[in-house]
């Protein structure tokens, strides 16, 4: 019987522990998260750590709407703290859940939403390239630790895919199959339509390190200066597939 009411006990305090914490208002908490959570930035932070919301949300200089965010109970089940969350502005929407196991790892999962190209591009690369397009992402599971992706699951979409500078070319619709392998990030990439055949993979690694081995096949209304640019860059073969094959960081 004491057993019994020892269990209950424990759950009790647990219970009453989670409540506590969740109840929290987050202002003070996210000024005391602010540089760990940077370059994400909130701004007009109202609500609790249970029920909360940002005005405004920045990822380093790109605005990206606001943010709302409940706590998600279920996920305690698993041995996790996590949080439903909607990003959203005029051009923006990303949903899903994400928190941190009892292990201290982050984590998201089943996040969907949609972006401009553009933003998506210059949070994830700072190589100059003024893209266009618009970006559908399906990402079953992100395992995060030491920034880095530990591992992921899931695709991208790049419709109406186009590079305006510093060179020209259309990609019509890209295609983007995400997943990790001894700690690296493999992208596994296609397309349908555009100036460009693209397939093959890009590999990043840990150290930021990249390796690609693509082929691109010109379609019959490329541009010629593209063509011959990207020639320079990799080796034809004689059907005309140029074979990019890169190992270095960018």
């Amino acid at each position: 019987m004491r057993k019994r009411w020892g269990k209950w006990l424990l759950i009790g305090l647990a219970s009453y522990l989670v409540v506590l914490i969740i109840t929290v208002p987050v202002r003070p908490v996210y000024s005391l998260l602010a540089k760990q959570l940077a370059p994400l930035k909130l701004q007009g932070v109202q609500g609790t750590l249970w029920d909360g919301r940002a005005a405004t949300v920045h990822y380093d200089q790109i605005r990206v709407g606001s943010l709302n965010w409940n706590f998600a109970l279920r996920e305690i089940l698993g041995g996790r703290f996590g949080f439903f969350f909607m990003n959203q502005d005029n051009h923006t929407q990303t949903s899903g859940i994400a928190g941190i196991s009892l292990l201290g790892q982050t984590y998201m999962n089943n996040v969907n939403g949609f972006a401009p190209a553009a933003n998506v591009y210059n949070m994830l690369s700072s190589y100059p390239l003024n893209v266009n397009g618009k970006v559908n992402y399906q990402l079953q599971q992100v395992r995060l630790a030491d920034n880095w992706v530990q591992s992921i699951q899931g695709n991208m979409t790049w419709r109406n895919a186009a590079i305006r500078s510093p060179f020209a070319a259309t990609l019509g619709t890209l295609e983007l199959l995400l997943s990790t392998e001894q700690n690296n990030l493999q992208i596994q990439v296609s397309n349908q339509g555009g100036h460009l055949g693209i397939e093959g993979t890009i590999t990043v690694h840990a150290d930021k390190r990249i390796q690609t081995d693509l082929l691109l096949t010109p379609r019959k209304n490329a541009n010629p200066n593209l063509v011959n640019v990207l020639r320079s860059f990799g080796k034809s073969d004689r059907s005309g597939r140029i074979s990019i094959k890169y190992n270095g960081y960018i």
